[in-house]
């Protein structure tokens, strides 16, 4: 049972002020672990479920999946949250950004089953289901996905969607600065999770006072003097409580194919895809007031975006539920 004593002031004025000292018992800390692995769990489930018909997409044809997003993105109206992104189409962007979540997806993983045996074995059968005999932690391969070799036909296809997208919408330039400025940070971004399911403060310490300063110095500086900030870094000493939440917000964030990010931001569909990675990470260190407004800013123009495009998408049955469980899975974790 937790010691528990409790200490009463009573002031010439008759105010009461109580002060107490609670030593919490690890039974309390182990049940309240659980129950936040277990929000963590529905909420990785539901993103699975509500991106199943991106996912078919994705799978039927990952190029033109990307090139029919981006017209349709394009059709409604959508921002195209850096709509000069030449590459954007090209297999090795997406390998090469799929190369680094795996990676960071991986490392997270390794270090949980290996260091916390019990909360990793916990999630490896709430994911893996009913298979029993791998050691492995299943998950996505979108961005892997072999999509260069291509019919001439279908290519052709693609091309000429492609220059038929052009977005009408003009993103400010402050948002595509900040943007692209995210993008040439992501193998960073990406080697995050590892150092935190490492529990390992330095390159976290490193990124938020150089490169998010580079990025976004409001935020940067937001989250480096915040008192919650120490209290994460600590956290990361907690073989449980780190791994286990970058290891859900990368499943998560594996779940969703690179077709999602298209629709709701055509071309600048890879900047919208760092920049949600960048958030879901930032969340484990501050919940200030910066990172609040960045949060607020992200969800506000996703709902926006789906609420234009979800009304042309033709390809993708029940679209705005994903979209709204992209929001919710934002705001949950």
């Amino acid at each position: 049972m937790a010691d528990k004593t409790t200490k009463v002031n009573l002031h010439k004025d008759g105010n009461v002020t109580i002060s107490g000292n609670s030593r919490i018992t690890e039974k309390e800390v182990e049940e309240t672990r659980n129950a936040i692995i277990r929000d963590l769990d529905a909420v990785y489930h539901r993103i699975v479920k509500k991106m199943e018909p991106f996912q078919q997409a994705w799978a039927s044809g990952p190029k033109l999946a990307l090139a029919e997003a981006v017209y349709d993105g394009a059709k409604a109206g959508v921002s195209g949250w850096g709509e000069d992104f030449a590459d954007f189409f090209k297999a090795e962007t997406w390998q090469n950004m799929g190369h680094g979540v795996k990676n960071a997806a991986g490392d997270t993983w390794d270090l949980l089953s290996s260091n916390a045996i019990k909360t990793g074995k916990s999630i490896k059968e709430s994911i893996n289901g009913a298979i029993k005999d791998s050691d492995q932690l299943l998950n996505w391969s979108w961005y892997n996905h072999k999509y260069a070799d291509m019919q001439n036909a279908i290519d052709a296809q693609v091309n000429a969607v492609i220059a038929n997208a052009k977005s009408t919408v003009k993103t400010a330039e402050k948002d595509i600065e900040k943007a692209k400025k995210l993008y040439k940070y992501r193998q960073e971004i990406l080697a995050l999770p590892g150092a935190i399911a490492a529990g390992n403060p330095e390159p976290v310490q490193k990124f938020v006072e150089t490169s998010l300063m580079d990025i976004d110095p409001e935020l940067a500086k937001s989250i480096r003097y915040s008192p919650e900030f120490h209290q994460a870094i600590a956290l990361l000493q907690d073989k449980d409580a780190g791994p286990a939440y970058i290891t859900y917000a990368m499943l998560c964030y594996e779940a969703i194919p690179p077709n999602f990010y298209a629709y709701l931001a055509t071309r600048g569909g890879s900047y919208l895809a760092i920049d949600l990675i960048t958030t879901l990470i930032l969340a484990f260190f501050t919940a200030g007031a910066a990172l609040e407004a960045r949060i607020s800013l992200l969800i506000a123009r996703i709902a926006a975006s789906s609420k234009k495009v979800s009304k042309v998408i033709k390809a993708v049955e029940h679209a705005q539920a994903a979209f709204d469980a992209i929001i919710s899975m934002i705001q949950d974790l």
